[in-house]
């Protein structure tokens, strides 16, 4: 018996966004985590706090730690580019 095609294409659908959300959740985690990690209102990791304290005056990178909590940058590229600056 063969599929009806408003079937077949509510499947397709379906798989689509599927993946879709599979994609949205992978590119996401990073800050959902670093989210979570704030929400707790404890003391952040002494590497946060060396990362924060090193920035301090560093208007790019200030700049660069506002976009990543606002969401506009991943957090790995924003520690990326801090491990960069570290390095050279």
């Amino acid at each position: 018996m063969s599929r009806s095609r408003p079937t077949a294409d509510a499947e397709q659908c379906t798989s689509a966004v599927e993946a879709w959300l599979r994609r949205r959740d992978e590119e996401v985690a990073p800050t959902y985590e670093f989210t979570t990690q704030l929400a707790t209102l404890e003391p952040p990791p002494p590497e946060m706090q060396q990362l924060v304290g090193a920035i301090h005056g560093n208007r790019s990178a200030m700049d660069d730690f506002a976009r990543m909590n606002a969401g506009t940058l991943p957090p790995a590229d924003f520690f990326a580019r801090r491990a960069a600056m570290a390095a050279a």
